[in-house]
């Protein structure tokens, strides 16, 4: 049986779906302090944080006709998100004033890489420089980062603590940073970027 709260939320969609300024205002109210603090954890800067969030809520509600509202919203607003960190990645390697502004530095390593950023090239090379590394690096490292396995499984599979596990991931990444190429390094950025952003 629905929540009082996801009937109200539907309503708020349905609203949002007509065209209502004042539902679009109320959602977000709502999600602009949860998601703005996600998005700092990525983008570390003021700035990037605003400009994301309008575009973000911008392009929701140019959408809004076909949103539906049958379903939770957050997900869609993360994903939403997810899309547009992505892209500030993506570009983050063409432009080094706004690589600055992210301060990437590839430590905050926490989920599965998202294959529809990655294509087939891309991926094969990460494949090679993979091959490189330490056999329990690498074990870890497609585990997590592959094939989406939480560290409490991979803990169980090979008997390592969670420490242990970040550990590998983290020098893993480092030596990937190392020895990727520009145009597949994006991959990895969106690896430590968008761990704050998915939800559980």
């Amino acid at each position: 049986m629905p929540t009082t709260a996801h009937i109200d939320e539907m309503d708020l969609l349905l609203r949002l779906n007509r065209g209502d300024a004042q539902a679009f205002h109320v959602l977000y109210e709502r999600y602009k302090t949860a998601l703005a603090a996600k998005l700092l954890k990525l983008l570390k800067s003021d700035d990037l944080v605003e400009d994301t969030l309008q575009d973000v809520f911008l392009k929701l509600w140019e959408y809004r006709s076909q949103i539906d509202a049958q379903r939770t919203f957050a997900p869609l607003l993360y994903q939403m998100a997810r899309n547009k960190v992505t892209d500030l990645y993506r570009k983050a390697y063409r432009g080094m004033s706004l690589r600055e502004q992210l301060s990437y530095d590839g430590t905050a390593v926490q989920e599965p890489v998202d294959h529809r950023i990655i294509d087939r090239e891309e991926m094969a090379v990460l494949q090679k420089a993979l091959e490189r590394l330490p056999a329990r690096q690498r074990e870890v490292f497609t585990l997590h980062k592959i094939e989406g396995k939480s560290y409490k499984e991979i803990s169980e599979m090979l008997s390592i603590s969670h420490a242990a596990i970040n550990q590998h991931i983290y020098r893993a990444t480092q030596s990937l940073n190392q020895t990727l190429q520009p145009n597949v390094q994006v991959t990895l950025a969106c690896l430590a970027g968008m761990a704050a952003l998915y939800l559980s």
